[in-house]
């Protein structure tokens, strides 16, 4: 009588088994699949509010000095009055009084909020006396650059 108690409970457990199981299953897929509030809040707050305002930079004094190279080292000096860093920009240098001009592209994560632009120019002939700098911005280089800066002008030493 012992023997047969103990395998009919030995059965009843091994029958409860898969229900048991499939329970459990069903409340960690039912609970774990419901989106938490967490989860929402995380997302709206990473959405962009505005789209990114235009930058304003003040250009305030331009170096330039011809080595024995030919190669024409250029320092501009730049602050941003508006906005920060955050595009990308172009500094172009020209020589009024000849044909020799240079652009520099920058991405936003080279520039600080103020600082030194440090080019140079190589090879393209001799500059004139003076020098002349100017700040351009855009979202992308292929969608094209708008001016965002004063122009500078200073002399070049030779």
């Amino acid at each position: 009588m012992s023997t047969r108690n103990y395998r009919w409970r030995a059965l009843s457990v091994a029958a409860m088994a898969p229900p048991i199981c499939f329970s459990i299953l069903f409340m960690v897929f039912n609970f774990g699949c419901q989106p938490s509030r967490e989860k929402e809040e995380i997302a709206v707050a990473a959405s962009p509010a505005a789209p990114i305002e235009d930058s304003v930079v003040e250009l305030t004094s331009i170096k330039a000095k011809v080595d024995e190279e030919n190669v024409v080292r250029i320092e501009v000096a730049y602050k941003f009055t508006k906005g920060g860093p955050r595009k990308v920009y172009q500094c172009e240098f020209f020589f009024p009084d000849s044909t020799v001009h240079g652009i520099k592209d920058m991405a936003g994560w080279e520039l600080k909020q103020e600082g030194v632009i440090k080019s140079g120019l190589v090879g393209q002939g001799e500059p004139g006396d003076t020098i002349e700098a100017i700040m351009r911005e855009a979202d992308s280089p292929s969608l094209g650059y708008h001016e965002i800066s004063n122009r500078v002008l200073g002399n070049v030493e030779k």
